[in-house]
Order: C-alpha cells, then sequence, then structure tokens
C-alpha cells in the first residue's frame, strides 16, 4: 500500500470523526475491498501512518491555503486532554514516557491523565487553524505562546487569561495578539 493512500485514510478517518485507529481500518476492510486490494495489516497501517503526520500536517496546511477559508481577526484557543492509556496502568506504560508524556490534569472533566495536551487555535467559524501537542503538564499559556508566536492583529478568547496574569504583559511586549478571558 502507498504512501499517498495510507494519508488518503488517514484524513478521510479523521473528516468523518472516528477516534480509534482499529475500528477505521475495520471499516475500510469490511466496506472497501474493491477501491484498497492492496491493504496491509492493521498494525502496519497504523505504525505507517503516524510516522507520515508530518507530511499529512503539511498537506493540510496547503489544503487550508487553497481552499477559500474566511478571513477572520477572531480566535478562540482550546485544550482538552490526550491520555496514551487509563489512568491506572500510567506507571507500567513505557511507550510514551520518551516522547514526553506525563501526567496532568483536566479540570473541565475533574480527573487526573497520563498522557498530552493538544492546544487548538480555532477560528470563530469552527476552523482549525493551528494545533500543537505538548506534555500533559504544560499550562495552556504556553500553548498559546507557541500558536500565536507569527500571528499579529489577533483577538484570541480563552479561558485561562486574566488582566493580573504576566503572560498579557509578554504578549503586549511581543507584539503577540490581544488575550481575552471568555466567562
Amino acid at each position: 500500500m502507498s504512501d499517498s493512500e495510507i494519508i488518503t485514510l488517514g484524513i478521510c478517518g479523521e473528516l468523518i470523526g472516528m477516534d480509534s485507529e482499529n475500528a477505521w481500518y475495520s471499516f475500510v476492510k469490511r466496506n472497501f475491498p474493491h477501491l484498497f486490494p492492496t491493504l496491509c495489516c492493521r498494525t502496519r497501517f497504523n505504525r505507517t501512518r503516524r510516522a507520515l503526520l508530518q507530511v499529512t500536517e503539511l498537506l493540510r496546511q496547503k489544503l487550508a491555503q487553497s481552499f477559500p477559508i474566511p478571513a477572520s481577526r477572531y480566535f478562540v484557543i482550546n485544550s482538552f486532554p490526550l491520555p496514551v492509556c487509563r489512568f491506572g496502568r500510567a506507571r507500567y506504560c513505557r511507550s510514551f514516557r520518551t516522547d514526553g508524556a506525563n501526567y496532568g490534569k483536566c479540570s473541565s472533566k475533574k480527573e487526573t491523565y497520563f498522557g498530552f495536551k493538544v492546544h487548538a487555535l480555532i477560528m470563530l467559524e469552527g476552523y482549525i487553524m493551528a494545533f500543537e501537542v505538548t506534555p500533559a503538564l504544560v499550562d495552556d499559556r504556553e500553548g498559546l505562546q507557541d500558536l500565536a508566536e507569527h500571528r499579529f492583529g489577533l483577538v484570541i478568547f480563552g479561558t485561562k487569561a486574566t488582566p493580573k496574569n504576566p503572560f498579557l504583559m509578554t504578549c503586549a511586549e511581543r507584539d503577540m495578539p490581544d488575550v481575552t478571558e471568555a466567562y
């Protein structure tokens, strides 16, 4: 199976909202064998797809530039947990420790988890303009700094920025976007 087919299948799975790699692979294998007669085994498919994530991200950026996405200066920054295993198994999970996985807290779900945190910069119209995966302990404001570093004249709404926060002063000094606290 070619890299382009794997990238295509990966993007299609994300677009229709399939959260499970295994469920998506099984769905394709069951429903589209005529389109992918040389479909490789599930583990090879998932391993290759993960290895091609940087290429997939570059393609996503090029596609975003090709389609008429409405111009906006108003964005929302948000983050969500990306656990890599169940909390009870975290001390035995060695797979992602070298990649930076650690313990973090999700206040909205009132839970502690082991894994990563995804920070996303989203237009008010719903388009995801940028995202970043960080270790779970990274503060949301650090994710905002990374995502907004080379973007000027934006107004970004978030939940962790307060007027007494030194991060806002850093934003002003570096000509970074305005950050407004959401209620």
